[in-house]
């Protein structure tokens, strides 16, 4: 494309991921197309993601808008100027969500990565269920909280999991102990005030509270499905 050279350049990251099940991390979204192509995943819906849930993308959009994004990876990864679904596709995940993209950052990280959420490390999703303070279910009327004692404790966090179970729909689906799994970060236990907030905060499916319309005060929250190996974060600008 003419004037390639001119754009504005892409931040690098190390990994970029999607929210796949397994095998969803590159080391480039070019490595992700060629695989996508080849294993006849769903390219039109793989890329919008990758946009929405690494901080590169998101970052690039915000500062250069829509046409540059396009012109960008299409100059990074040229047989994406063939697919003309997976450009609509952006297009059109641009008008729902994209043109409103939230000023905090949404990353995908694989279950095992280690992340730093309020200045504190976890290694992986074991970790931050092991400081896990307080929990209560979601998906009622009421929400409630319980406190619980955590396997492993650091000074001036709380790690507070909103959960809800896999729906039962015949006798197959009995004893599925899974559940979608939302984990909100605070430096003081959750009061009444703070609960009712969260309550609040519209799920999108499967009960995913990690989304563009969270009020920032009440960030850091990490969403899990419950299957698979990689989670989402949502957390106040930082930088990649």
């Amino acid at each position: 494309m003419d004037g390639d050279d001119d754009l504005p350049k892409l931040a690098k990251q190390k990994k970029i991921c999607y929210l796949g099940y397994h095998n969803a991390e590159f080391a480039s979204l070019k490595d992700a197309v060629r695989y996508f192509k080849k294993d006849g995943y769903g390219l039109e819906y793989r890329v919008p993601e990758m946009l929405q849930y690494n901080i590169c993308y998101r970052d690039y959009l915000r500062e250069n808008g829509l046409e540059n994004l396009l012109k960008r990876i299409i100059s990074d990864v040229p047989e994406l100027v063939k697919e003309e679904k997976t450009i609509q596709s952006i297009i059109e995940w641009y008008g729902r969500e994209g043109k409103k993209l939230a000023g905090y950052d949404i990353q995908c990280y694989n279950i095992k990565k280690t992340i730093t959420v309020l200045g504190h490390e976890f290694h992986g999703l074991e970790d931050v269920i092991a400081h896990r303070t307080a929990y209560g279910r979601i998906g009622y009327s009421d929400l409630s909280i319980n406190r619980c004692i955590p396997k492993k404790h650091k000074s001036g966090l709380y790690v507070s999991e909103f959960y809800a179970s896999y729906p039962i729909f015949d006798s197959y689906d009995i004893g599925d102990d899974r559940t979608y799994q939302n984990y909100v970060f605070t430096n003081e236990p959750i009061d009444d005030t703070r609960l009712k907030e969260i309550s609040e905060i519209r799920h999108n499916y499967n009960y995913c509270m990690v989304h563009e319309n969270i009020p920032e005060h009440l960030l850091p929250i990490l969403y899990y499905r419950g299957d698979g190996d990689y989670m989402i974060l949502a957390q106040k600008k930082r930088g990649i």
